[in-house]
């Protein structure tokens, strides 16, 4: 997946787990917000200006303790940052209503 994976700011984007890229494989027109995710969590994993558009998860079996959640419009990507290692962990991308952290 172009953009994914390679270095920009001060955090890097580790290379997505499986089904986060097959959530992009079968929904292609998604692909568009992907230099926009980028941007907002290599600037800053865990906070953005626009209300909501970043959340930290709550506790919970799917996903790590410490994920995030970062959104446009029905796009939802979760998603786990190292803070030693200032690597960003792509976990899973869905939309609004087929991700598994409700």
């Amino acid at each position: 997946m172009e953009g994914i994976g390679s270095k920009n700011k001060e955090w890097e984007i580790a290379k997505p787990k499986r089904q986060f890229i097959k959530f992009f494989k079968t929904h292609p027109e998604k692909t568009k917000y992907i230099p926009e995710l980028e941007a907002d969590v290599t600037d800053n994993p865990f906070y953005h200006r626009t209300p909501d558009k970043i959340v930290k998860l709550e506790p919970q079996d799917y996903y790590p303790d410490d994920s995030y959640r970062w959104k446009k419009r029905d796009l939802r990507i979760v998603y786990l940052p190292l803070k030693k290692e200032k690597l960003i962990l792509p976990l899973d991308a869905d939309t609004a209503g087929g991700i598994r952290y409700r």
